[in-house]
C-alpha cells in the first residue's frame, strides 16, 4: 500500500476559517475545525478543517469499535493503545519537513482513563457517563487553511 502524501496550496485571501466549516462540514458528524489561536508567525497562522472519515475507533476497556462508511462495524479486543497504533501504522507519512505544521491523520480525543491501560492508577470515580475513554477518527483528507496573523 502506498502512503498519500498531503497536497498543499496557499490561499492568496484566505477564507474565515469558521464560515468555511460552516460551509463545507458544519453539522456533520465526526467533523472539526482546528483554529489556532496564537499570534506566531510559524504556529499560529493555520487552521484546519475536515469531515468525512474514512474509519472512526470507539474503545472503552478492552474493546474498540470500529466503524466506516458502508461497512459492518467491527470490534476488536485488546489494549486501545496498541489497536489505535495499529490501525493508524499504515497511514504513517515520511518524516521530513512539511509547510505545514499539521499534515492530517487520525483527529478526535483520548480520555485521561486511557491513562489505565499505561499504569495502575487508582479508579475511584464512579463510571456513571456512557462515553468512550477514546474517539479517534481516521481522515485521509487534509485540508488546510492559511490565516492572517494580526
Amino acid at each position: 500500500m502506498t502512503t498519500p502524501l498531503p497536497i498543499v496550496t496557499e490561499a492568496k485571501a484566505p477564507p474565515d476559517p469558521e464560515a468555511l466549516y460552516a460551509a463545507l462540514a458544519g453539522g456533520r458528524e465526526n467533523s472539526f475545525l482546528l483554529e489556532s489561536a496564537l499570534f506566531h508567525p510559524r504556529w499560529g497562522r493555520y487552521s484546519f478543517l475536515g469531515s468525512d472519515p474514512f474509519l472512526v475507533v470507539k474503545t472503552r476497556g478492552y474493546q474498540a469499535r470500529l466503524s466506516s462508511p458502508g461497512q459492518p462495524v467491527q470490534t476488536l479486543a485488546g489494549n486501545p493503545w496498541e489497536i489505535i497504533r495499529s490501525l493508524i501504522a499504515p497511514y504513517t507519512l515520511p518524516r521530513r519537513e512539511h509547510p505545514i505544521p499539521f499534515t492530517g491523520g487520525i483527529v478526535g480525543y483520548l480520555s485521561y482513563d486511557l491513562g489505565r491501560y499505561i499504569e495502575k492508577l487508582p479508579s475511584q470515580a464512579a463510571d456513571d457517563l456512557p462515553f468512550p475513554e477514546g474517539r479517534p477518527a481516521q481522515h485521509c483528507s487534509r485540508p488546510g487553511t492559511g490565516k492572517k496573523n494580526l
